[in-house]
């Protein structure tokens, strides 16, 4: 029957609820990326939870949201690449799945399970889901509907119809794989 909810749920659950009523219990704020525009949304958003919410918490962000932070915010880890090579020899697409896993092998053994997810908001919820099985608690929603697609990126974030047709696709091959 879980099964069944985790299918269905990758077609009708899209945009989560803001909720911050637990971000004080938080111990590590992650960050997704998605798109230009949508990086330099969140990195702004990121850099006012710090400034003027007092959220000091240790970051651990996609790169695409870390280059537009400045050198001086303290990055417990920026991932920057795919640690596996494809068959070309290049670094395979770094997708939600490595982002999660390589926060997951920093934070996790310094006990740094609570976190803050910011991410676009059509791309939140895998980003939450693929969160929590990696062994990340998420201790609330921030209110993202604001942040952008972008023209400069990829055919599935210039727009909301493509990423959702991109979206319901990945969201299924997570589940395939227990990602979610």
């Amino acid at each position: 029957m879980l099964f069944l909810w985790k299918l269905l749920r990758c077609f009708v659950v899209w945009r989560m609820r803001p909720d911050m009523s637990r971000f004080k219990e938080a111990q590590v704020i992650i960050g997704y990326g998605f798109g230009d525009y949508g990086n330099q949304a969140m990195a702004n958003l990121i850099r006012k939870l710090v400034q003027y919410h007092h959220y000091s918490l240790p970051l651990a962000l996609q790169w695409d949201i870390a280059q537009y932070l400045p050198d001086d915010m303290e990055k417990l880890i920026v991932v920057e690449r795919h640690r596996e090579l494809g068959v070309d020899g290049n670094p395979l697409y770094l997708d939600t799945e490595e982002v999660s896993a390589q926060v997951a092998n920093k934070c996790l053994p310094q006990g740094l399970k609570k976190a803050i997810i910011v991410a676009h908001p059509d791309h939140y919820r895998r980003c939450v889901w693929n969160a929590q099985a990696h062994g990340f608690e998420v201790m609330g929603v921030l209110d993202t509907s604001w942040v952008p697609y972008g023209p400069a990126t990829g055919w599935a974030s210039k727009n909301r119809f493509w990423f959702t047709v991109r979206e319901i696709l990945a969201r299924l091959v997570y589940l395939s794989r227990g990602w979610v």
